[in-house]
């Protein structure tokens, strides 16, 4: 069946959160990612039903009405504001029907591509002001002979990561419960409904000198600019996935934190063995670029709204980290405790200080509001030196649209060299959730790829001679 695009009427808002006069939704410059999507697909072991599915969209619209605005610009004076414009605009809903035995080769949480299970959010869509360039469309795919369901989200980056979890456990709820779910979204989704404004603020004036550390070449990019780098950097370099039971995490925590005195987190010690895995086949790092999520970080500071946590817009920054070398022309190479220490201690510094904060997050904005203005984008490829982190390890993605949880499956997109991104496991039946953890990342080429998975290979059975992998070491993918 050919593609066929229909649109969901949105809803009145119905929103404690918002009036229902609103008009417009101000974004604050920490939240300009306009450059940049959430994309997600949900692969079902059945079909979904179509009809449900429309309601819940619908539905969703009324608590979370940013969903069917347009991303707007406007002059006041010499300044510019951005905002979202509450257009009530309908949201687009595409279905086709596929012959394919399966939609993705592996059941990995990262894939190559999300073709064809995404909509276009339009053209220009990352520009303001475009009133055909829409903030979320939806995909819905069948597939022949199976009969089962894929379907595909996609989303502007003025919503972050854990803006588009929410919105999918809320999505869930109001397919398997209807209307009802709206007054017990919170027992039905573990989440609150969704909160605009206000953003983090006031924030202290812009101060370069502050920001001077984290300056890096080429920040702003024109969008023809980023697409060719990226398209480029994953076509030069090859994925790997890694599969790591949470007993393997618990065991290198426990490691690090006796060979350092400190008390690190899982993803401190996750971090700091991939990072030693890179310096092993050649990789150069002294400097972590961590993608932090601050919505939780100073609740008790009067700058930090409490709705922060439940904020329908974006609310990530990255922060920079030094750390040790270990490099065998240093007289004493750092240890993977080492590291994760300095890890530890680089994003404790911050979580610790809420004015050190607003100072990251005013020089965050700025270049945030500069790239927007500008029409350009916010370039996260690490620079030479540099790996990011962007982890999703304590994100719960598990949805279940009335599905038991190994039949259904959450995909997303995008590995690059030097990037780590780290999800839970799409979990097997059986399974205790959040069991397995995935990290996926792109390395220079096959051979590198096959020195890494050795590598892996032995540690892991290393690791299982002391007691660490309880769950099992199974072969390597």
């Amino acid at each position: 069946m050919p593609l066929k695009t229909t649109y969901i009427p949105c809803s009145p808002i119905l929103s404690p959160n918002l009036p229902p006069t609103t008009t417009s939704v101000p974004l604050a410059d920490a939240s300009l990612i306009p450059i940049g999507v959430v994309q997600t697909v949900l692969c079902f072991d059945g079909a979904l039903d179509e009809g449900r599915l429309k309601t819940a969209v619908h539905l969703l619209s009324g608590v979370w009405p940013t969903l069917a605005g347009r991303y707007e610009r406007r002059k006041v004076g010499e300044e510019y504001e951005f905002a979202i414009k509450l257009t009530a605009s309908p949201i687009p809903f595409e279905t086709q029907t596929l012959t394919l035995a399966q939609p993705f080769p592996t059941t990995h949480v990262v894939q190559p591509s999300p073709d064809p299970f995404l909509p276009p959010l339009g053209a220009n869509c990352h520009l303001p002001n475009h009133p055909h360039a829409h903030i979320f469309a939806i995909r819905l795919t069948s597939l022949l002979p199976s009969g089962t369901s894929v379907l595909g989200l996609q989303a502007s980056h003025l919503i972050d990561g854990e803006g588009k979890r929410q919105l999918l456990k809320m999505l869930d709820a109001f397919y398997t419960h209807g209307e009802a779910a709206r007054e017990k979204m919170y027992a039905l989704a573990g989440c609150v409904l969704p909160t605009f404004l206000p953003h983090v603020g006031p924030l202290p004036p812009y101060d370069p000198t502050w920001n001077h550390p984290v300056e890096r070449k080429g920040h702003c990019h024109d969008l023809a600019g980023m697409i060719s780098m990226f398209i480029a950097a994953t076509a030069q370099s090859v994925p790997v996935v890694i599969e790591l039971y949470r007993s393997e995490l618990a065991f290198l925590r426990e490691k690090y934190q006796h060979d350092i005195g400190v008390k690190l987190s899982e993803q401190d010690a996750l971090s700091a063995w991939w990072i030693t895995l890179l310096r092993k086949v050649g990789v150069d790092v002294h400097r972590v670029m961590y993608t932090c999520n601050y919505r939780n970080f100073s609740p008790s500071h009067p700058s930090f709204p409490a709705t922060l946590p439940s904020l329908a817009l974006n609310a990530v920054l990255s922060f920079h980290i030094p750390i040790p070398s270990s490099s065998p022309l240093c007289s004493t190479p750092a240890t993977p405790a080492e590291v994760a220490k300095a890890i530890r201690e680089g994003l404790a510094r911050l979580r610790d200080a809420p004015d050190e904060q607003l100072c990251w997050i005013s020089a965050g904005s700025y270049q945030l509001r500069k790239a927007a203005i500008e029409g350009k984008g916010y370039d996260i490829m690490p620079d030479d030196g540099e790996v990011c982190i962007n982890s999703n390890l304590r994100m719960d993605w598990q949805v279940s649209f009335g599905f038991p949880a190994h039949q259904v499956a959450f995909h997303t997109f995008i590995s690059l060299p030097n990037f780590l991104r780290v999800f839970r496991a799409n979990s097997r039946e059986g399974e205790e959730k959040g069991e397995r953890v995935e990290l996926s990342f792109n390395v220079a080429d096959e051979g590198v790829k096959e020195r890494i998975m050795e590598i892996v290979e032995v540690e892991r059975r290393a690791w299982g001679e002391v007691g660490a992998g309880l769950g099992g070491f199974e072969a390597l993918k």
